[in-house]
Parts: structure tokens; C-alpha cells; sequence
């Protein structure tokens, strides 16, 4: 699916209320490639929400189901949409590794694709195939990287993170300095990139954000997973000023921040914003709250990004 239908074709992640309502197409695309189970919940979440697609597919599906090499099943990425997405993944997926280098050249070549709606298929296709080539599809998406535009490297960084390709940490990072300043949500690929290589420039990255205002579906979730002492103050800060939703998301994200921190480190950061003459006793006894508080209900609240996408995590 191209960027701009994305959002209308596939089953929503149930996530925490937010201004921002809708996943970014990195998200999106991480949850149908994070591994096969998500892939299956979505297969299936499409099926139910649109049983007609097979009228709709069917020939394509044939098309993909029936050729005979690696180039022909390539050939057919752009008309791979719906039930032949998963029908062309199949395929590329039986023929391994052999495929890598052909992947790359198609990549390469998909700038020459002249029509916007089918170069975005194209590199979709050709980017969620290099997630399950491992280490040779890491080397490929690097090597492939400059010759993509910001939307096919904000998809390329995803599956970067989720190869662990932990030579890419300062790709992404520079991607990620290039895109936050765009009005599109492509910087969130970086940020997934960098969290799944546990690189603690994302923490650094949702502080500021957070402290800028710069809303977006996935924040909260974000600093729920990867969030550092530097994102306690302008957590606290969307506790005291943010909307009715924010401050929600901010108090379940708090406690696991907290306890990733551990407890001198929270309470130094709230020494920081607390006037001179608060007692170190208050300030323990705020820390331990959040210490204490159970991670099972912060990781239920953020379930889709603790645990992936299960066939009750969608809306369809």
C-alpha cells in the first residue's frame, strides 16, 4: 500500500487515545514485518474486514502463485496489493538469500519508476522482503539507502532495527535529524530503528520531542519503551499542562521510565524540578510510587508496542 492509502486499507492498531490517531506508515509497516505472527493478524484482519478482496485479487494472486523465477515473482511487485501481498512475500520468501542481490538492483532501480503510487508498492515490497534476509539484507538496505527517497528510507530504517544492524545506528540517526523537521511523520522509522538497536540516542530524541510539543500517534508508546531520565521533565510537564489523553498517556508511560532508570536516578531528576525546600523524604516517596507500580498494566496500556499486534489489538 502507497502512503497516502495506507492509512484507509488497513485494520488500526487499538492503541491509548491521542491527538494524533493514526499510526504513522512506519508503524504500520513494522507491526505487518515484525514477525510472522504479526504478519498472519494482519493477512487475517484484511480477509475479515474485506471478504470481496478475493474477487478483487484473485488474478494477481494466480499471477504471483504460478510464475516460475525469482524475476518473474519480482516483476509483480507493484500490482502486489491486498491478498497479493502476502501471496508475493510467500513467494519471495521460498527463495531465500538467492534473491538478495536482485532485490538490491530492483531497488536501485525503482527511482526510474515514474509513477509515484507504484514506486512506493515497488519499494514496500522490495524493503519487507529484505526483512527476513538477515544479515545480507541488512548489507543490501545500507548499501541501497542514498538511492531511496525519505519515505523508502524511513520504511529501510525500520527493518534496519529490526535486523539489529547495529552499523546502521548512525544512518538512521542522521536520517532521523534530516526528517523530524519535515511536517511528515517519516522521522518515526528512525525512531523505531534506533530503539529496536537499543541505542540511547532515542531516548535523547523523545525528550526533545516531547518538550517541543511535537505530537505524534506513537510517543507515548515510544517512551514507554525507550524512554530515559531525560524525558521525566517533560513528562511531568504534559502530566501538569498536556490534554486530557496526554496526561493519561504520560502517567503510564512515567512508571516504566522510572523503573528503567532506577530510583536514584528518578529521584535526582526530580530534585531538578522540585523547589529547594522539598524534603528528600517527599521526594522518595513520589519516586517509589512510580517504582511500584505494576509493569503488567503499563505494558496491557501500551500493549501494541510491548508485545506486537495480536488478533484483538486491531480495530476492524
Amino acid at each position: 500500500m502507497s502512503k497516502r492509502h495506507k492509512k484507509k486499507q488497513s485494520p488500526t492498531p487499538k492503541a491509548p487515545p491521542s491527538r494524533q490517531r493514526v499510526p504513522s506508515p512506519a508503524t504500520i509497516f513494522r507491526f505487518a514485518v515484525r514477525d510472522d505472527q504479526s504478519r498472519e493478524v494482519v493477512d487475517q484482519a484484511v480477509l475479515k474486514v474485506l471478504p470481496m478482496l478475493w474477487l478483487r485479487d484473485g488474478k494477481i494472486v494466480e499471477q504471483i502463485k504460478s510464475a516460475k523465477t525469482p524475476e518473474q515473482v519480482l516483476d509483480l511487485a507493484s500490482q502486489a496489493h491486498g491478498l497479493g501481498e502476502s501471496a508475493w512475500m510467500a513467494r519471495v520468501r521460498q527463495f531465500g538469500l538467492t534473491l538478495v542481490p536482485l532485490i538490491a538492483a530492483r531497488l536501485k532501480a525503482s527511482r526510474d519508476i515514474e509513477d509515484e503510487d507504484a514506486r512506493d508498492t515497488v519499494r514496500e515490497r522490495l524493503i519487507a522482503a529484505l526483512r527476513w534476509c538477515g544479515l545480507l539484507g541488512a548489507r543490501a538496505l545500507q548499501d541501497c539507502f542514498a538511492d531511496l527517497d525519505e519515505y523508502a528510507q524511513c520504511l529501510a530504517c525500520v527493518v534496519l532495527g529490526l535486523l539489529r544492524a547495529r552499523s546502521s545506528a548512525d544512518l538512521m540517526w542522521d536520517y532521523y535529524q534530516k526528517a523530524k523537521s519535515r511536517p511528515q511523520s517519516y522521522f518515526v522509522g528512525a525512531l523505531w530503528g534506533l530503539i529496536d538497536l537499543k541505542d540511547e540516542r532515542a531516548g535523547a530524541a523523545l525528550a526533545e520531542l516531547l518538550a517541543v510539543g511535537r505530537a505524534f500517534y506513537e510517543l507515548f508508546g515510544m517512551i514507554s519503551l525507550a524512554g530515559d531520565a531525560r524525558v521525566i521533565g517533560p513528562l511531568f510537564g504534559a502530566l501538569l499542562q498536556g490534554s486530557e489523553d496526554e496526561k493519561e498517556q504520560a502517567s503510564m508511560a512515567l512508571p516504566a521510565v522510572a523503573q528503567r532508570i532506577g530510583r536514584e536516578a528518578l529521584i535526582a531528576e526530580f530534585k531538578k524540578m522540585s523547589a529547594s525546600d522539598v524534603q528528600m523524604e517527599t521526594l522518595e516517596s513520589s519516586a517509589d510510587r512510580f517504582l511500584s507500580y505494576p509493569m503488567s498494566n503499563v505494558q496491557e496500556y501500551f500493549e501494541i508496542y510491548h508485545q506486537g499486534i495480536r488478533s484483538d489489538s486491531l480495530d476492524v
